[in-house]
């Protein structure tokens, strides 16, 4: 998908010859015709997800069939999972998502000596030209770690996640790594220091070059509305049909995330091809500047020095707190009209605050 992506630019863009570089590796028809499985991975700042897609999946007739990766949380299933990840104290990978959240929050390992990352991703737009691979991330415990590192154990992760799925699912099928091209999606405002940062992430999970494709996210957006039914075509003695977007036709896309809000627009050509007719901008107004908002709240409210002894003495407490808040942001509903939304804290909290009140 970021490989057409790639292919079909903008010729008249200024920075045509550079933005293919970084979005393809080599020739779609590379892809097309001797990978069997294209793998996408979207680590994003809030959730991350995979899906693939088999090269007689995308001939089916009726359309391209995408398996997307499940993930278990509590009580359901769903599509994406939170982007944390937990390594042990020889920074070795532990678990990711759901799990990595509950094994840190319910203390499954020694949170003192382990690193628990969460929302890492927004370095890599934060760092910009400081980026390298010397460059460390402070797990939630205080820990700190190369970036890189904890990069390349989230992608070598979903790597096995898939490979081992595949097996699972009809081992006859023997896959193997090699005829699998992946694809790893980037926000557009990425800077090519990010872009390389997460070449260098794969090739250390094991994911060789001439397989990797770095795919802009809103050119998959583009390349997904393109085929999403927009108007009625009504022909003459003919009924109606359901028609996709029509020469000329421009479109704005807009990719709310938890970190950045990425936007751009697209003009169809008449070759079926699209052109952009602004360049991809964003800002970080993602949701997690929600989040870093009840942060205030709170330290308004009880004083940042409760706050930063509890995430000291009980540093399980702060992230149980914070997933709390998360689950019900995102299940908030503004039509419900609730008048009264609860969030439980640990009893750490108003113990601290009494303990802090009384010094």
């Amino acid at each position: 998908m970021g490989i057409k992506a790639a292919k079909i630019r903008n010729a008249n863009s200024r920075n045509k010859a550079s933005a293919a570089k970084e979005t393809t590796s080599h020739p779609t028809k590379d892809v097309k015709f001797l990978n069997d499985i294209v793998v996408a991975i979207e680590i994003g700042t809030e959730f991350s997800g995979l899906a693939y897609c088999t090269k007689s999946w995308y001939n089916y007739r009726g359309g391209p069939r995408i398996h997307i990766h499940s993930w278990p949380a509590q009580m359901t299933m769903t599509g994406k999972a939170p982007t944390c990840v937990l390594l042990d104290s020889d920074k070795k990978f532990i678990s990711f998502g759901h799990e990595a959240n509950f094994d840190f929050v319910e203390e499954k390992c020694d949170t003192k000596d382990c690193y628990f990352f969460k929302h890492f991703r927004m370095k890599l737009s934060e760092m910009k030209e400081e980026l390298s691979g010397d460059t460390m991330l402070e797990s939630q415990n205080g820990k700190a770690m190369p970036a890189i590192r904890v990069f390349s154990a989230v992608i070598e992760f979903f790597k096995d996640k898939l490979l081992t799925g595949l097996e699972s699912k009809d081992p006859s099928s023997r896959f193997h790594a090699s005829d699998i091209h992946w694809v790893l999606t980037v926000p557009a405002i990425w800077n090519f220091k990010a872009k390389q940062f997460m070449r260098e992430a794969a090739h250390k999970a094991g994911i060789d070059d001439n397989q990797l494709t770095l795919a802009l996210e809103p050119e998959a957006a583009s390349l997904y509305c393109r085929k999403v039914p927009s108007s009625v075509d009504r022909k003459a003695g003919g009924g109606p049909s359901i028609a996709n977007f029509k020469a000329g036709a421009k479109y704005l896309i807009m990719d709310l995330g938890g970190g950045t809000i990425d936007i751009t627009a697209h003009e169809v050509l008449e070759d079926g091809h699209f052109k952009e007719i602004i360049e991809p901008t964003g800002v970080s107004w993602g949701s997690r500047m929600v989040k870093e908002e009840f942060t205030r709240f709170l330290q308004r409210l009880c004083g940042q020095d409760v706050l930063s002894e509890l995430q000291r003495n009980t540093s399980a407490d702060w992230p149980a707190i914070i997933v709390e808040f998360e689950r019900k942001m995102f299940a908030y509903d503004p039509k419900a009209k609730m008048e009264t939304i609860t969030i439980r804290i640990p009893s750490t909290l108003p113990a601290e605050f009494e303990k802090n009140d009384r010094m």
